[in-house]
């Protein structure tokens, strides 16, 4: 796809009806413009000569139609008109540029919203594959190179309408020297084009590179800080993080000053430019300058108004360079389709049934194989078997994360799949290995983005063993830190437990979230999770004997193949 398609398939209908209103605004603007340098030319004409008061017969009709005594009163109010005029002028473009701002930075928004909401609607299987870096620059950073790339998008176009017309007005005053003019600009635009801009463009690629290599520098520091300690890794790391920093520095400072050349040199060209129009003009008029001051006051006043605007169309041109990469960067992401998921309701009463299940990763690894299992509701199940023998791929099949390759997941003898899976899940109630814990309250974490209900809350830690936490002086509003900083290993474990009972599941999964527990604690933890899902079924993942030992079966994976152990 190209640019304009992924920027149209960006937006909806609304945005796009309000990028017309924009886009009439700036031909609205551009006009504005037109009409106040085509102002200046019979102002300084009147100045120069009052009897054009008597002879030009659409002034003459003004001057008597308002009742003016005489020209210098006449050219008092004129001028007073002018600059009402002008400071009108000033408040559009003000507004104008106010709601310029909002549009892009508003698709900002929604952009960065688009990609997080793609993201959380991803199947599992394919969101695991997309590194967190990646998901946090494209979000955060690319979606905001593309608000400025929208911006500058506009902005050119603005400009451009408004070079046209007052091109179209100089036409009129003098084609000659216009053409000139056009001829120069032409061809420093496309010098500027040539070099500038695809230094620029080049700077935009090695940017989003190292962009990608400092976000993932800082997220693995975070995530393997008490490694990078433990082993004293840390000049490694903030090695990788300087180098990265430096060209994405480099890029930036060459950017920031390229982007500033064309100014400088039209500033230059320009000067040049109104000297030569001053001479052509003496030249062809050799004696009366007079008549002349007015044509040359119309070049001045268009030239100061074009050269910023020409520098602007360069300064947008080469910061939609410098951020396209941001477009091809999102179109990606957002091209990977999210599931589609139904809200047909299943029921659970009798059994959860897996009929040769086969899974294989993307290497072709088979790693389940033929898997027959029965797990009856109520009851208490237990998966063993040695790492990386598929026992956490089997729990994301039961639970729907994943979809198997071959066979099928029964509950009640039916089939779960799309239609299905999302009421499914809401059965489930999950304790994984590795909790994760959010710097927040403990109400917050165990509600984790569901409905609050205070009760429900209060009733989920009681039944997880956490009534001393409750009787602390905030209660459920007690800050637990970042990775649950301010609590022990069991408390964490505990706080898992209530977070997965706390919207009443039917099914408890629990997947080796003991492991790092020593062994009184454990038992302890264990003999409180099967108080609380006497009435549930309760699947265990662990290495532990101990943790399993009050099991109805006993399941063991080995070589990919399932085999019931008695």
């Amino acid at each position: 796809m190209n640019i304009f398609s992924i920027l149209n398939s960006l937006m909806d209908r609304r945005d796009k009806q309000f990028l017309v209103i924009l886009l009439f605004l700036t031909f609205v603007i551009s006009l504005v413009e037109l009409l106040g340098v085509s102002a200046i030319l019979p102002f300084i004409a009147i100045v120069s000569d009052f009897s054009l008061i008597y002879k030009n017969k659409y002034i003459h009709f003004f001057y008597s139609f308002l009742h003016f005594n005489s020209p210098v009163q006449f050219i008092i109010i004129l001028g007073i008109l002018l600059i009402c005029y002008y400071f009108l002028r000033g408040v559009l473009n003000f507004l104008y540029y106010y709601i310029l701002s909002r549009f892009s930075y508003g698709r900002y928004k929604k952009i960065a919203d688009k990609l997080l909401n793609n993201y959380l609607f991803l199947p599992y299987i394919r969101f695991i594959e997309i590194d967190s870096p990646t998901i946090f620059r494209t979000i955060l950073g690319e979606s905001q190179s593309l608000s400025q790339l929208i911006s500058s998008m506009i902005l050119l176009i603005s400009e451009l309408f408004t070079i046209i017309l007052l091109y179209i007005l100089l036409l009129l005053v003098n084609w000659e020297s216009t053409l000139i003019l056009t001829i120069t600009f032409s061809l420093i635009f496309l010098f500027f084009i040539k070099t500038i801009s695809k230094q620029i463009k080049k700077e935009s690629t090695r940017r989003a590179v190292n962009q990608k290599t400092a976000h993932k520098v800082v997220t693995n520091t975070i995530n393997n800080f008490k490694w990078i300690r433990l082993i004293a890794s840390e000049k490694l790391f903030f090695k990788h993080f300087t180098e990265a920093m430096n060209d994405i520095a480099k890029s930036n400072i060459i950017y920031n000053s390229l982007v500033h050349f064309p100014r400088l040199f039209l500033e230059f060209i320009g000067f040049a430019i109104i000297i030569f129009i001053v001479i052509f003009f003496i030249s062809r008029s050799e004696e009366n300058i007079s008549n002349i001051i007015p044509y040359i006051s119309v070049y001045v006043v268009a030239l100061y108004r074009i050269l910023p605007s020409y520098n602007r169309i360069l300064s947008s041109y080469n910061a939609i360079m410098f951020n396209i990469k941001s477009v091809y960067i999102i179109g990606g992401e957002l091209s990977r389709e999210p599931e589609a998921l139904g809200d047909e309701k299943i029921v659970f009463h009798k059994e959860i049934k897996l009929k040769n299940i086969y899974f294989n990763y993307e290497n072709n690894k088979c790693i389940l194989k033929n898997i027959e299992m029965v797990v009856v509701q109520g009851s208490r199940v237990s998966i063993e078997g040695a790492s990386g023998t598929g026992k956490s791929t089997l729990l994301d099949l039961i639970m729907g994360l994943q979809k198997p390759d071959e066979g099928e997941v029964l509950i009640d003898g039916v089939k779960l799949e799309d239609k299905n899976i999302k009421n499914w899940r809401m059965k489930i109630g999950y304790i994984p290995q590795d909790i994760f814990l959010f710097d927040g309250t403990l109400a917050e974490n165990i509600v984790f983005g569901r409905k609050y209900v205070k009760n429900n809350i209060i009733s989920a830690l009681e039944k997880a063993n956490m009534e001393h936490i409750l009787m602390r002086k905030k209660g459920i509003n007690t800050k637990i830190g970042e990775g649950g900083i301010n609590l022990s290993g069991g408390e964490k474990q505990r706080l898992a437990i209530a977070r997965a009972i706390y919207g009443n599941p039917e099914i408890i999964i629990m997947d080796e979230a003991t492991s790092a527990l020593d062994l009184s604690i454990e038992t302890k933890i264990m003999s409180e999770l099967y108080n609380i899902c006497h009435d549930k079924t309760l699947i265990i993942v662990s290495h532990r004997q101990n943790t399993v030992k009050n099991c109805d079966k006993c399941f063991e994976i080995k070589n990919g193949h399932i085999y019931e152990l008695i």
